[in-house]
């Protein structure tokens, strides 16, 4: 006899992978309920689910797992003192939100000034910062990284490192990307962690992009920085108020999307891996092969119009579009400005759920072998795309 598996039905593949362990029930997250879970083994989540006494207290779930990098949503000393098991998949989907971060930069740049002899200043260099960095130092750009636990890990083991403090990092950075947790307390808390203080360090005209959580940054100051010029373009894809974004927030920002940066289907779909193989350790299970995703096939990028010589960032934005338009993301998103507070809730959760398939860059490939070596960089280890 199997186990019997709760799980969202927006979580790619889930029948696919799991149903070999037992009953797979799929609900969308928002009807997740404590009546849903009360007979569960597992229950599988993304975090529009809070997983708490409320939801768990009565119910025989012995394993959650959650198909996200980011835990805020989950009560962690809960699960503890009941026993209940844990698993997350911490940066299953950075490669997606870096993927946005460098397509949002691109619009940027063909809408503003070049991103040569930028600075592009990093908060949090895990799992997504880190390889941001990488990708970014490619494309070009100046990085600056902050990240204070990992500075003091560092400092512990005797190790050098290049991380600098916060202050310094706002003050040389005209690009600032966040990528931290949301965290109320503790060391290092980071609830408006961006705030009227720190955006009144940058410089004029700097470029903000919010990938992490909305509460990360104080959404007043931001449209505060926004409306006295301070910043001269906005993305953002988190909002405090989820999954009702700010109206007013929503018609500054430069790109506003529906908390989709890590969405692609690639990153869904190493989730799904990550959850399951969580599963199979926690209750000793061995997994059938060639369960998964079934599609893996290479796309072919057509050679931008732009002249990479006289124009190298309109060349590098129409490659980016091929891969990922992001302004259809903003524009599906544009409706909500102006429907009532329940409409937008709704709207807001369907941009999620219904979400096209967006591929990560790795996905497609450039033929172009008469490229010169340095613009073959860029293209391989900045934009991540394979070069025949």
């Amino acid at each position: 006899m199997g186990i019997k598996i709760v799980a969202d039905t927006n979580i790619p593949f889930m029948v696919d992978v799991f149903s070999e362990f037992g009953d797979v029930h799929l609900l969308p997250g928002p009807e997740i309920a404590p009546n849903e879970v009360k007979n569960a083994d597992v229950l599988v989540v993304r975090s529009v689910n809070r997983i708490d006494a409320r939801l768990l207290e009565d119910s025989s779930v012995r394993f959650v797992a959650s198909a996200t990098a980011g835990i805020d949503h989950v009560d962690l000393r809960f699960l503890k003192e009941k026993g209940i098991g844990f698993a997350h998949a911490p940066g299953a989907n950075a490669e997606s939100v870096v993927e946005y971060v460098l397509a949002a930069l691109y619009e940027l740049a063909t809408r503003h000034s070049s991103l040569k002899s930028r600075t592009l200043g990093i908060v949090g260099c895990g799992a997504i910062g880190s390889r941001l960095a990488r990708r970014a130092a490619a494309l070009g750009l100046r990085v600056l990284r902050n990240d204070p636990p990992l500075a003091r890990l560092a400092e512990r083991r005797g190790e050098s490192h290049d991380y600098i403090e916060l202050s310094t990092l706002l003050r040389e950075s005209d690009i600032l990307t966040l990528h931290v947790p949301l965290a109320r307390d503790g060391r290092d808390p980071t609830f408006h962690l961006i705030g009227d203080r720190e955006l009144s360090l940058l410089p004029s005209n700097a470029w903000f992009i919010n990938t992490s959580r909305g509460g990360v940054a104080d959404e007043r100051s931001l449209r505060g920085a926004i409306v006295n010029g301070r910043l001269a373009g906005a993305v953002v894809d988190v909002w405090e108020t989820e999954p009702s974004p700010d109206p007013e927030l929503h018609h500054l920002a430069e790109i506003a999307t529906a908390h989709i940066a890590g969405y692609s289907h690639d990153a869904k779909m190493a989730s799904t891996e990550a959850v399951a193989e969580a599963v199979c350790q926690f209750f000793g299970l061995e997994r059938r092969p060639g369960s998964g995703d079934p599609s893996g096939a290479m796309l072919k990028l057509q050679m931008p119009d732009a002249d990479f010589r006289v124009d190298p960032d309109q060349f590098m934005h129409e490659l980016a579009r091929q891969m990922y338009p992001i302004v259809e993301d903003h524009e599906r998103m544009a409706p909500l400005r102006t429907v009532s507070e329940p409409e937008r809730r709704h709207a807001f959760r369907s941009l999620r759920v219904d979400y096209p398939v967006r591929h990560t860059f790795r996905r497609f490939s450039l033929h172009g072998h008469e490229l010169p070596s340095m613009l073959k960089n860029r293209l391989g280890v900045g934009l991540g795309i394979a070069i025949s």
